[in-house]
């Protein structure tokens, strides 16, 4: 083995693992977006339900008033 092979191998190595890191980058990056885009979501219904049960109270308050 010369020298020319090893860097060839060691720069082959290296490049691998660049793009096995910069993969997984991506894939955490994507699900992380998709949990924001869940958690908002669930948020927005959340607080629907919230508005729904609010107004409910409010309605069986008037009434018996």
């Amino acid at each position: 083995m010369g020298v020319v092979d090893v860097v060839v191998w060691v720069v082959d190595d290296v490049v691998v693992a660049v793009v096995v890191v910069v993969v997984v980058l991506v894939v955490v990056v994507v699900e992380v977006v998709i949990v924001v885009v869940v958690v908002d979501v669930l948020v927005v219904e959340l607080e629907v339900v919230v508005v729904d049960v609010v107004g409910i109270i409010v309605v069986v308050a008037v009434i018996r008033v």
